[in-house]
């Protein structure tokens, strides 16, 4: 059986084109994946609402990277992380700092599947922000790991609430986790989500 991933039609186990599984590029990926779950512990630690929400849009764009939606000044305060490369594959279909590991742990909890269509994978993602409600958590359909800390810091941006930002962080520094043990050991049996 053989499953897509990446994007450009590459099967499991396959880097993207012109991206290498290295060990430099997986320090390169974890890297990413413990500053996200440092940018998560300091929005869950911030004592005002400002404070969670530059943790939240960090924590956002290193795994969005420039060209997905959402990113950039999430919290409106006229400054970002700037990022060239996210974890994630960009909407373009660029690879991400994930896409070359993509087997494994990385495939299942990082990547969530298949990347061969970048563009559905972030409007399925827009989408399930748009849907969420309280009583209504659609983040969890959503395959990736990464994707769901994306959701979660979304959420916070939005709210007027340093209560519910801090809720927000919570789950996903949970999710943070996860991204960060699956690309540090892509092996692992059973995956850490």
């Amino acid at each position: 059986m053989s499953a897509t991933a990446g994007c450009g039609g590459e099967t499991a186990g396959e880097p993207a084109p012109g991206v290498a599984a290295t060990p430099a590029a997986q320090r390169a990926a974890v890297d990413r994946a413990d500053a996200v779950v440092a940018a998560t512990r300091r929005w869950a630690a911030a004592t005002t609402l400002a404070r969670a929400q530059v943790g939240a849009e960090r924590a956002r764009n290193l795994i969005t990277g420039p060209r997905a939606p959402g990113a950039g000044d999430g919290d409106g305060d006229g400054e970002a992380t700037r990022v060239a490369t996210g974890l994630l594959p960009a909407e373009d279909g660029s690879p991400g700092l994930a896409s070359p590991l993509a087997t494994g742990c990385v495939e299942r909890d990082v990547l969530g599947g298949s990347w061969a269509n970048p563009v559905a994978r972030w409007r399925e993602l827009t989408q399930s922000i748009e849907r969420w409600r309280p009583d209504d958590n659609t983040f969890v359909q959503l395959p990736s790991h990464a994707q769901r800390v994306v959701g979660w810091a979304s959420l916070a941006l939005r709210t007027n609430e340093l209560m519910a930002a801090s809720e927000y962080a919570g789950h996903a520094a949970g999710h943070a986790r996860i991204v960060r043990d699956a690309l540090r050991d892509p092996r692992a049996s059973p995956c850490p989500g």
